[in-house]
């Protein structure tokens, strides 16, 4: 588990787009309450550019409180694709837009 760097799972061809063209988030996504256009810089250099979704209290809703949170992976979402990125993997989360 360590060793994975990131899973991607498609989107479906009908939902829509999270990663930020300006299209309306489905229903399952108006549910977070905090969004972050983000580019997160892997150790080996890659990037991936996307959103963040989240709730969280309303004394932690920077993207860094989302990414202390527990657990192994951090949720991105992108136009084509739902990736979870292992944070022993990110070198840089950099908010965009």
């Amino acid at each position: 588990k360590r060793a994975i760097q990131w899973v991607a799972l498609a989107n479906p061809d009908d939902e829509v787009d999270a990663g930020g063209d300006g299209a309306e988030p489905s229903e399952g996504l108006t549910l977070f309450d905090s969004r972050h256009d983000v580019e997160v810089t892997l150790i080996d250099g890659a990037t991936l550019t996307g959103a963040i979704l989240h709730s969280s209290p309303a004394d932690k809703p920077r993207v860094i409180d989302y990414l202390n949170r527990p657990g192994r992976f951090v949720r991105l979402w992108t136009p084509r694709a739902q990736y979870l990125i292992n944070k022993r993997h990110v070198a840089r989360v950099r908010e965009v837009g």
